[in-house]
């Protein structure tokens, strides 16, 4: 994984491609969540949110409708961010949870749909949007192919028929898993002659 397939945080650190290694839209409204928990590269240390004015560029640029930012904005959507992330990897809803409790939301009449909206901050307002691509995945028996990599921990969506993936990438992961295993393999003594 180079930076030339991915894009660099300000300090120059690679980020993850947030649909990565699929075309956007591949994932459908799953994109959103994995994009968002992908604006970290948690292997290398990159971090697409800085600051404020990060944070306000990268909401615009993946079409949420965002106000005026503050430092808190920020705070609670890096806590969202990891525990959205910790969920996922935990294969367990509790982290997000918690980071949820807050939030309030007011029901919306869209045409002959009902939706729930969430109010407040900026950052309210995003932890909504994502909150109902999450329960609309879980609805429609998709949410358990909302994965974390075992080796690099970027989120992708699962295509495997069995939804048996371990790996973003067989190539760039899977490959990198398979060697260290190789690796450790012929490190391990063949056993001993014995007498």
């Amino acid at each position: 994984m180079t930076s030339a397939q991915h894009p660099l945080d300000s300090s120059g650190v690679p980020l993850p491609d947030g649909s990565w290694p699929d075309l956007p839209g591949t994932g459908g409204s799953l994109d959103l969540v994995r994009r968002f928990c992908n604006s970290i590269n948690r292997e290398l240390g990159g971090e697409a949110w800085h600051d404020v004015d990060e944070l306000d560029g990268w909401l615009r640029r993946e079409g949420y409708d965002v106000g005026r930012l503050t430092l808190r904005d920020l705070d609670e959507l890096l806590a969202l961010r990891h525990g959205l992330w910790r969920s996922i990897a935990g294969r367990s809803l509790a982290p997000l949870g918690a980071v949820l409790e807050p939030l309030r939301f007011r029901p919306v009449v869209d045409g002959d749909v009902l939706r729930l909206v969430a109010t407040g901050s900026t950052s309210d307002v995003v932890a909504g949007r994502l909150v109902a691509i999450v329960v609309d995945a879980q609805t429609t028996g998709v949410w358990d192919r909302v994965k974390a990599c075992q080796h690099c921990d970027w989120i992708f969506i699962d295509s495997s028929r069995n939804r048996s993936g371990r790996w973003c990438s067989m190539s760039a992961c899977g490959g990198r898993e398979k060697a260290r295993a190789y690796r450790s393999r012929r490190r391990e003594p063949t056993g001993s002659s014995g007498s």
